[in-house]
């Protein structure tokens, strides 16, 4: 497993070949000391659906973010205050900040506003499209548009430099030199470039992040949110709003730590299902057909922008159908976060 890690092997190809064997011969369960211990995995799903479902036996644990410190990417960056790593009253109090988050419908304007964006980088692309990076541009700024009202303009070509600067942090997270000799941290900074560059990254995106969040809180104060709809509110806005009406007080950390994660959740895994649909709408040309149909049965065809209303949306049952199979044939998430047994 650990060769597997350090030479690149592709997820696919390393389930297959060590993963998926190990499963069945542990009837649902393997054990493995990659990346940061040894961990029982459980992909028998009744055991799975009893150890969700019991979160004081089994917490969420924090180990990754104990092995690589404090002065890490991932604890400088999300921090372990979120909703997605805290456990009891820390994350009951997470969950009512973000509750509007869950609960919002679609930003459909705002989606709706790249995509000519979307529709000029792949006319420039002259024919060959690089699929999978341009979904990536396109999933950042949308993300950075609905999460914090934040333009990254990676589908402008990152003329601000935030795309990168997103970028490097990410692959921060996952470098495999930085998390394996994470106790070396001070001395990585000196003999390890990648390492300073990614300290750098993390320090300007978090103080872009703490400047956005000091700006909603004074924008929210003098009412400039008051006549939009929630839908088309940013989730910063919409978590302040909650704090407020919860009587919660939100520390900029804690919105920014929650920040972090919707990117870290929501980043890679739209992208790549993106990728992936668009991938099995070109390999099955009667399904991308039959889809047109629908689609133009719907909005019409006069040669005119059209952005689709929820309602339309939801007269999509094909549309939906093909996000569905999908996600079935290419799920997003491969693994949950690990937990401890914290009785017997």
């Amino acid at each position: 497993m650990a060769k597997s890690l350090l030479t690149s092997e592709p997820p696919y190809s390393r389930f297959k070949r060590i993963t998926f064997p190990a499963i069945q011969k542990g009837n649902g369960f393997y054990v493995s000391k990659i990346p940061v211990g040894w961990t029982i995995y459980v992909a028998n799903p009744v055991a799975a659906k009893q150890l969700l479902l019991k979160s004081d036996n089994f917490p969420k644990s924090h180990r990754r973010l104990d092995t690589t410190g404090e002065k890490g990417t991932a604890a400088q960056f999300v921090g372990r205050d979120n909703v997605v790593l805290s456990n009891g009253e820390v994350w009951k109090k997470q969950r009512k900040i973000m509750n509007p988050v869950f609960h919002r419908s679609m930003p459909i304007k705002t989606v709706a506003s790249l995509i000519p964006l979307l529709f000029l980088a792949i006319e420039e692309a002259n024919g060959r499209i690089p699929i999978n990076p341009r979904m990536k541009d396109f999933t950042l700024d949308a993300l950075g548009l609905t999460i914090l009202d934040f333009d990254f303009k990676a589908l402008q070509g990152d003329p601000d430099n935030w795309t990168s600067t997103y970028k490097l942090v990410m692959q921060s997270i996952s470098d495999p030199i930085s998390n394996v000799f994470c106790a070396l941290e001070r001395l990585l900074v000196y003999v390890y470039p990648k390492r300073r560059r990614s300290a750098d990254a993390v320090a300007k995106l978090n103080a872009k992040f703490d400047q956005v969040i000091s700006k909603k809180r004074e924008e929210l104060q003098n009412g400039i949110f008051s006549n939009k709809p929630d839908n088309e509110k940013d989730l910063v806005t919409l978590m302040l709003e909650a704090g407020m009406q919860e009587d919660i007080s939100i520390t900029n950390e804690e919105l920014r730590h929650n920040m972090a994660v919707l990117f870290l959740a929501g980043h890679d895994s739209t992208s790549n299902t993106l990728s992936f649909c668009l991938y099995h709408l070109a390999k099955n040309k009667r399904v991308q057909q039959k889809l047109r149909e629908e689609i133009i049965n719907i909005l019409g065809d006069d040669d005119m922008d059209i952005v689709p209303s929820l309602e339309e949306l939801k007269q999509m049952k094909y549309m939906n159908m093909v996000i569905k199979e999908n996600l079935r044939l290419n799920m997003p998430v491969d693994l949950l976060l690990p937990r401890y047994k914290y009785c017997s």
